[in-house]
């Protein structure tokens, strides 16, 4: 999928969403970790 996305090199507006959904994970996915070793340390 994400291959995919990556054969059209031309800027494609229908793939922003899909990489801002992924980022947004990532970005949820790595605060929640943070949070959880915050909260396993105290």
């Amino acid at each position: 999928m994400i291959k995919h996305a990556f054969n059209h090199q031309h800027p494609s507006i229908q793939s922003l969403p899909m990489y801002s959904l992924i980022l947004g994970m990532i970005i949820a996915a790595t605060s929640a970790i943070k949070f959880f070793c915050q909260q396993i340390s105290t």
